[in-house]
């Protein structure tokens, strides 16, 4: 997926907005209005920041002055995505299906030769840009950025590349770069020697799976974060050991690293930490409890902590409290029993846990007061029935393959009347009954996912029609809503998806994402 892509243009969706006769009186009325003209662009661009992607790309064929607005605004135009996919040749010839010029964009399954002059006019426009599963010349590659001038993010995922080619353009604007290679397709030696020549200022720069594969490309890859330590901010990379290079750069100053580190026997581990007491996450694949806290204890300014625990040993979770500027965890591993009874994270707004038997979550959570997303995902939890659950800034609740009791279930549902955003998933416990109740509990509800809850049954569409009075998409699975539910839903323009790929989503990405 394009990162934050908030919608995709369709053609039928745009030929229905452009040349929909119901629109054109109102265009020629609102061209006509010498009352328009009396605000400036940049209120309009203001108001029109409120709408939705689709409520935009309505607003945009209302009138020419509205189109040309929106059009000339890269705030505006880059709210939306396209998709160009096509298990085919791109070349000279091709014409996109997608007229609109869009600020993200996702090009699939090509064989790129080459562009046309379609690229030209809608190139520059673009500010994100995803290449999967395409081949092409390195040379050809180099063609599209080059006319691409304001792109911000460049994200390769599966590429054939083949040859070399010496830039003559450098990217001003690029700020993240992303490369992942997880069908070991071979890179060329010269490739990242070749692209670090564009790059003026990256503050992120990832490499995942199998494209460090050599002493060579390892070289490439100092070379470019030497080069752009003076604002790289989020380094990822998959293969090698870079700490005693990093350890090298005087005027690194990160604030994200995930890499490989020895932090048993690496000499290089504790000069790493001096020089980067502002480092504000790190991924930590711990295999002993004195390793967390052997970390929290060298970097208590983490805000945010990827943890991959690969031993069952760990029991506690009492290092939290050496990192009070806390405001992400993402726990992964198989944990049985993880006692939060102890510990706090007074700043904590995201928490996710993966395959884990926890103690006293709810306790733990109850200690933090600003926490605004919640998401478990095949978890057991203990000893917290007796515990509220309720938090004042919740607005994203998951649960997913869950173990908990009923009780408990409701009680996270139903003493959070603020939440906006709700996905249950897999869990055996919940019964038509409970939903009703948790329906009645969320006025505020905007987004509802329910995913193979075996007990519950078609009722549930009447109580959603009932209840969920504010709710604008909808996503289910395992079963079906009747006919009439679904025409009553679509009256009040609820977005609705019938399936949906039902693994949460990964802050360690995710949080990348969000910020750049």
């Amino acid at each position: 997926m394009v990162p934050g892509k908030d919608c995709n243009c369709r053609k039928s969706e745009r030929k229905n907005l452009e040349n929909s006769t119901a629109e054109k009186p109102k265009q020629i009325a609102m061209d006509k209005d010498p009352k328009l003209s009396l605000l400036p662009a940049k209120l309009w661009e203001r108001i029109f920041r409120r709408l939705t992607p689709l409520q935009l790309l309505r607003a945009r064929a209302v009138c020419r002055q509205w189109r040309d607005l929106v059009t000339g605004s890269p705030m505006l135009m880059g709210r939306f995505g396209g998709v160009l996919c096509g298990k085919g040749v791109m070349d000279r010839n091709y014409r996109p299906a997608i007229a609109l010029p869009v600020g993200e964009l996702l090009l699939s399954a090509f064989t790129i030769v080459g562009t046309g002059s379609w690229w030209a006019g809608y190139g520059p426009g673009v500010t994100m840009l995803a290449l999967r599963e395409c081949s092409m010349t390195v040379a050809v590659l180099f063609g599209v950025l080059k006319q691409t001038p304001n792109l911000e993010w460049l994200d390769l995922e599966d590429v054939a590349l083949t040859g070399s080619c010496k830039p003559d353009f450098r990217m001003e604007k690029l700020e993240s770069f992303n490369m992942d290679n997880p069908g070991d397709i071979d890179v060329p030696l010269t490739f990242l020697d070749d692209l670090g020549e564009v790059f003026t200022g990256l503050k992120l720069f990832r490499l995942l799976r199998n494209v460090i594969t050599s002493d060579e490309v390892y070289g490439s890859v100092i070379k470019i974060v030497e080069a752009q330590q003076n604002t790289l901010e989020s380094l990822e990379l998959c293969n090698g050991n870079f700490l005693e290079a990093l350890c090298r750069m005087e005027n690194l100053r990160l604030k994200w690293l995930s890499c490989f580190i020895d932090f048993k026997s690496d000499s290089h581990w504790d000069i790493f930490c001096r020089k980067q007491q502002q480092l504000e996450k790190l991924l930590i694949m711990a295999k002993d409890y004195s390793t967390i806290c052997d970390v929290t204890q060298k970097l208590p300014n983490l805000k945010k902590l990827p943890l991959d625990i690969m031993s069952g040993s760990i029991t506690k979770a009492d290092f939290l409290n050496e990192m009070p500027n806390l405001e992400k965890i993402d726990i992964n591993g198989h944990l049985n029993g993880l006692d939060f009874r102890s510990a706090a994270s007074p700043k904590l707004t995201l928490f996710h846990m993966v395959n884990a038997t926890a103690k006293k979550l709810v306790q733990y959570l109850q200690k933090s007061p600003n926490l605004s997303v919640l998401n478990i995902h095949e978890c057991v939890l203990i000893g917290d029935s007796e515990h509220p659950a309720r938090f004042q800034y919740l607005n994203e609740l998951v649960l997913s393959k869950c173990k908990l009791p009923p009780n408990v279930l409701m009680a996270l549902c139903c003493q959070n009347p603020q939440l906006e955003q709700l996905q249950l998933r897999f869990l055996s416990t919940l019964t038509d009954e409970m939903f009703l109740k948790i329906c009645k509990e969320l006025p505020r509800l905007r987004f509802l996912a329910l995913v193979s809850c075996a007990l519950l049954t078609d009722a549930v569409g009447d109580y959603i029609i009932q209840h969920c009075v504010s709710l604008e998409k909808l996503k289910i699975s395992g079963f079906t809503l009747s006919e009439e539910a679904l025409a009553k839903l679509r009256e009040r323009h609820v977005r609705m998806k019938r399936w949906f790929w039902p693994y949460p989503f990964d802050p360690v990405g995710g949080f990348a994402q969000a910020e750049h």
